[in-house]
């Protein structure tokens, strides 16, 4: 009957006494929620918990130095929140913090147009409360007041985060901490900048380490097969085998032809990513920055000695850096497609429509070379075309459009003249990428290194007899020697690869070399390791000693 008076909260007051604030909560609350969030990619409370005691670190260490000079205090409050935010949003998006190879691939981010909203939208988030203004945080009271004072019970704070940071990190690894990553990431830039600076001193005398006078000659090209037939090989962007082995049948086409092919199964993707993944292919090399160039011999250059007209589709042709690119890997002609309606590239369906098109114009009684790059499954992309199932999986989409494309190709093409003197090669530049989109798509599939995969490779023609070759582990930089093995053709090279009908003796130790940044793994015998630290820099001296040769 008499109850107890409510006290009322005056929010007016309350408001007043922490206005100044506002923006310093928003800020912090804005790195919390998406440390969170992260558990959705990485369903690892860890990749949470460590970096939330990070971000305390870095509230009691700027808001101390805000004390002292708020300038700079804001300065270094703005530059490691950024930082953090960063490296939190990466994670989201793609189950890792910032590598080496996403910084040294930033121009292939201009592919994720097709999620530029979400991505957009995350970049607009990050800079807006990352350079939130920071006020310093006034902790006193009347018990406390010479503890904070001195800051004691900051630098308690300080140090059990520290502390606490520093046991998980050891105990379960530093791969939970994005400061590590910022650090990891500024030591791999200055060590790979190194590597080129110090490649690019070396002499060209190098190149006769490299050199052999022919192409192993391991077999014998099937009898049935002209003497020099047509080639065409495929390049589709960033293609697991995993994806045409899926019970779901997402690429039938593809997998059908394969199962008429001469099939290469255990094999890998030497490199990352489109750049060094085409060019690494073509020459049998490796790459250490994008924009280089090979002037030692490829398929193309010998193909073209021995009497073949040489093409490369180029499906991006809006991309200038890639066209250059392209213009200087030694073909005879490249011819840009015309991009599909709306876009800017080159979608699947109107690629191979650009690729029966070429095909039938090739001059008579000449041999033709072309090569493609297919671009409608590149990361952020959705299906120009065809969808798979209800079509809410934009992965999917993208793989199944490809397959139904090829497979309009393969049935024109068996009906056409050229299936009697073309051998068809179907390959991709990487493994597919792994990021969010990818997870979802595929929960059951793990891997220790994200891009590093078993990739497609298998050569078809028209009554050949279908065969699996197990190449256990062996990888793309043996594509160019497999193929010209394949059509009896040897010339004086420079091939780190070898060709996959060799046996075992003859594989080198490049056979099952996987190098992407200054990062060094075996796939021999299908088994996937990072190499020794004493393997990694005999492996660096090698990889130097061949593009130093490679570039002049």
């Amino acid at each position: 009957m008499f109850g107890k008076r409510k006290r009322k909260i005056d929010y007016s007051s309350f408001y007043a006494k922490y206005k100044d604030y506002q923006f310093t909560v928003l800020k912090y609350l804005f790195s919390i929620i998406i440390s969170f969030l992260t558990l959705k990619t990485t369903g690892n409370l860890l990749y949470v918990i460590i970096p939330l005691l990070e971000l305390i670190i870095i509230f009691l260490v700027s808001n101390f130095i805000i004390k002292k000079n708020q300038i700079i205090g804001c300065f270094i409050n703005n530059l490691f929140i950024l930082f953090y935010n960063v490296e939190i949003l990466v994670l989201f998006f793609g189950n890792s913090f910032v590598t080496l190879i996403m910084l040294n691939n930033l121009s292939s981010w201009e592919a994720l147009k097709g999620r530029i909203f979400i991505f957009g939208l995350g970049i607009v988030l990050l800079l807006t409360f990352s350079f939130l203004p920071t006020k310093y945080v006034e902790t006193q009271n009347k018990i406390t007041y010479y503890l904070y004072k001195y800051n004691v019970v900051s630098l308690f704070l300080l140090s059990a985060a520290l502390t606490l940071n520093l046991s998980l990190g050891g105990f379960f690894g530093f791969k939970y901490s994005p400061g590590k990553s910022v650090y990891d990431l500024a030591v791999a830039e200055y060590d790979y900048i190194q590597l080129i600076q110090k490649a690019e001193r070396e002499s060209t005398e190098k190149k006769k380490l490299f050199y052999k006078e022919e192409v192993g000659d391991f077999i014998k090209k099937p009898k049935n097969i002209p003497e020099k037939p047509n080639v065409i090989l495929i390049f589709t962007e960033g293609m697991s085998q995993h994806i045409i082995d899926d019970e779901r049948n997402i690429t039938p086409n593809i997998k059908e032809l394969q199962s008429k092919s001469l099939n290469f199964s255990n094999y890998y993707n030497h490199t990352f990513a489109t750049y060094r993944g085409i060019i690494g292919q073509l020459y049998s090399g490796y790459q250490l920055d994008n924009s280089d160039q090979n002037h030692l011999i490829s398929l193309q250059s010998i193909l073209k000695k021995e009497g073949y007209h040489t093409s490369f589709i180029n499906t991006e042709a809006h991309n200038e850096e890639f066209t250059s690119y392209l213009n200087h890997l030694g073909f005879d002609s490249v011819l840009d497609a015309q991009p599909s309606k709306g876009e800017d590239s080159t979608f699947d369906k109107d690629a191979y429509k650009e690729l029966n098109k070429l095909m039938s114009n090739q001059p008579d009684g000449q041999p033709f070379f072309i090569s493609m790059y297919t671009f409608g499954t590149h990361i952020g992309m959705n299906s120009f075309d065809k969808k798979y199932s209800d079509g809410n999986d934009r992965l999917l989409n993208r793989f199944y459009d490809l397959d139904i494309q090829f497979g309009k190709f393969i049935e024109k093409f068996n009906n056409s003249k050229y299936s009697e003197n073309t051998i068809l090669v179907f390959t991709t530049d990487h493994a597919t990428y792994v990021d969010d989109e990818y997870r979802k798509s595929f929960p059951n599939q793990s891997r220790g290194m994200g891009n590093l995969d078993k990739v497609p490779f298998f050569i078809y023609y028209k009554g050949v007899d279908p065969q699996i070759l197990d190449v256990q582990g062996q990888n793309s930089v043996n594509l160019t020697p497999t193929i010209l093995d394949y059509l009896d053709i040897s010339r004086e090279n420079y091939f780190l690869g070898n060709s996959l009908f060799a046996n075992k003796e003859y594989r080198t130790v490049f056979s099952s070399l996987f190098v992407s940044e200054l990062t060094y793994a075996s796939t021999s015998d299908a088994v996937v390791r990072y190499l020794s630290k004493h393997e990694e820099e005999k492996m660096e001296t090698y990889i130097v000693d061949y593009y130093s040769s490679a570039r002049w």
